[in-house]
């Protein structure tokens, strides 16, 4: 079957299964194998309801200078990334504090940079960008465990010369799929980007090929002064992976999900024809104050519209919790989708309140406290019925 047969079979039965008129789908799209096209109509079968239920921050014990990242475990403890003093903090699933792990500094357990953190059924782990590496700690005291080298000197990659870790992401073997990227010089400015990933061990050492790339951010410059900054319009590539290691990836322009086997292996793709929300340069602008910034955002070619999508979230049974932009710059519109794609659920969120972690029943924001100005971390439990 050639492409522009198979593009006409899916807008026909697209067509067959909404109300709405014939919808054409980009050719890229349509040529897809096991794409599935869900109306942009489509009904929820379930409503949502979000009760707060708890919050995460300052204490009589601790202040937070920088709350950098946050993840919860399974027993429902949190813990809170200090960028400021480059340790993190550990909270009872009360919101109670319990203690701090790690410290300033370059020997086991310590950090020059504090990156994101992530768990599994044994260990907390957090990232060091500035040593490239990882911290474990034990979940079951909080003891420092080990470290696991991001970035061996004996790796013998090519591509990866002068590379860094900027994400990582725990299977369910003990390995890790990292993603890697190069830093920005004057003669690579004008580059088509990628960001490639690579499984490691607990050693550090690459045993696997590269198991697939995505597309890096698009990026703004001045090119007559060192300025450099990603696109505030929105574009750039996620990737996340399930429980049972399957990674999930978009470019965010279109509502259009992909997903892959733990190997990098091309599986299936599902798709809502989302209308996207136009974009108003001048409003975007306006949300920098830095005047180079400004005149860079200005001078550059601005798309019509926002990209169909903010972020993606995959919880610990393996729904897609996808943020769409709406018209209404207060908001994003959140879908929940089952792995198959189906909306189950659809509810509007403040965007000043981050979601970030959903797991054990409940969703985790970032969220600023109206009164005090602090940043804290709140619970919501979730109810889908």
């Amino acid at each position: 079957m050639n492409r522009l047969k198979a593009a006409c079979i899916i807008i026909i039965l697209f067509a067959a299964c909404s109300s709405q008129p014939e919808t054409e789908i980009p050719e890229e799209i349509a040529a897809l194998e096991n794409l599935t096209v869900f109306p942009a109509d489509s009904e929820p079968s379930m409503t949502i309801n979000l009760e707060p239920a708890g919050s995460f921050g300052d204490t009589d014990e601790v202040i937070i200078g920088n709350l950098f990242g946050f993840v919860a475990d399974h027993s429902g403890r949190v813990f809170i990334a200090d960028g400021s003093e480059n340790t993190i903090h550990a909270y009872n699933p009360d919101g109670s504090y319990l203690q701090s792990l790690g410290r300033e500094g370059g020997g086991p357990g310590e950090f020059q940079g504090i990156g994101s953190l992530k768990v599994d059924n044994e260990y907390l782990y957090a990232m060091d960008w500035n040593q490239r590496k990882l911290n474990a700690f034990s979940l079951e005291d909080f003891s420092f465990s080990h470290t696991v080298s991001m970035m061996r000197e004996d790796h013998g990659i090519e591509e990866l010369n002068g590379a860094y870790p900027q994400e990582y992401f725990i299977s369910s073997d003990n390995t890790f799929l990292v993603q890697y990227g190069l830093p920005f010089t004057p003669d690579n400015l004008d580059e088509e980007r990628s960001y490639p990933f690579y499984r490691l061990n607990q050693e550090g050492e690459f045993i696997s090929d590269q198991v697939l790339s995505i597309r890096a951010p698009e990026i703004l410059y001045n090119s007559s002064g060192p300025m450099i900054m990603f696109s505030p319009f929105g574009r750039r590539s996620i990737l996340r992976t399930a429980n049972d290691d399957r990674i999930v990836t978009a470019w965010l322009e279109d509502f259009l999900i992909k997903f892959y086997s733990p190997d990098g292996t091309y599986e299936k793709a599902i798709y809502y024809p989302y209308k996207k929300a136009a974009l108003d340069r001048d409003q975007v602008v306006n949300r920098y104050e830095d005047e180079r910034m400004r005149r860079v955002i200005r001078n550059a070619d601005a798309p019509d519209t926002w990209p169909a999508l903010n972020s993606i979230i995959v919880d610990d049974e393996n729904r897609l919790w996808v943020s769409t932009i709406p018209d209404d710059d207060e908001v994003y519109d959140w879908w929940v989708l089952n792995d198959g794609g189906e909306l189950l659920a659809r509810f509007p969120w403040p965007r000043e309140k981050y979601i970030s972690e959903i797991t054990n029943g409940s969703l985790y924001t970032r969220e600023t406290e109206e009164e005090t100005g602090l940043v804290e971390v709140v619970q919501y439990r979730i109810e889908l019925m």
